[in-house]
């Protein structure tokens, strides 16, 4: 029978006969291969910020783009009971450096800020920040919830993230936990830790485009 071989990506490669079977070669297989957008979600979560006291909520990026970001759009929910209290309290957003553990955690060292006193207006909520800062690209961030009000405990908003029912490390297919992930703190007593059930939903708006 003739055959025929086609060079693969990575340096494998593909060799078919006449008889129609198949064998594949890969240099290296620890390359996934995705079909579709590469995102895995079981529907939507919401996490409370305020309800409890000390709750703070991150979310861990890599930046894919080096440039001037002025706000950021972050996914907001208070529909019903449940999705929030109150007035609806305030929205803290800090973009804040990573600390540079293996942990990866919020440095608490910001490099600008924006604060929403009215969150219940609008769902699709845009943070505009007090002054543009310049990101690096492949360098890890944080966007850093608190609520600042007078009374977080009675009087909050939700932060609405993509849900993976089986809470497990590396549930997106197309991006690792370190460069993407939702780490928070549940209350004043936590330490910082994955909240593997979440992955962030937001848009970074920059000078020249938004990602």
């Amino acid at each position: 029978t003739s055959g025929v071989e086609v060079a693969a990506s990575g340096g494998g490669s593909v060799s078919a006969s006449g008889s129609g079977s198949i064998v594949c070669g890969a240099a290296n297989e620890s390359i996934p291969i995705v079909y579709g957008a590469g995102w895995n979600a079981d529907g939507l979560v919401n996490l409370e910020v305020g309800k409890y006291s000390g709750r703070v909520v991150s979310y861990r990026f890599r930046a894919n783009y080096s440039g001037n970001v002025y706000g950021v759009q972050i996914y907001l929910i208070f529909k019903s009971l449940g999705y929030y209290k109150g007035d609806g309290g305030q929205v803290l957003l800090q973009l804040q450096t990573d600390d540079g553990t293996e942990n990866h955690l919020p440095s608490g060292t910001v490099l600008t800020s924006s604060l929403v006193t009215d969150p219940m207006t609008q769902w699709n909520r845009f943070f505009a920040f007090g002054s543009p800062v310049q990101l690096q690209k492949g360098v890890l961030y944080h966007l850093v919830f608190t609520n600042p009000a007078p009374d977080p405990i009675n009087n909050w908003v939700s932060l609405d993230l993509l849900y993976n029912s089986k809470g497990t490390p590396n549930m997106q297919p197309g991006i690792s936990d370190t460069d993407l992930a939702c780490v928070w703190k549940r209350n004043s007593a936590s330490n910082w830790s994955m909240y593997y059930y979440a992955t962030p939903i937001y848009s970074l708006y920059y000078n020249g485009g938004t990602f």
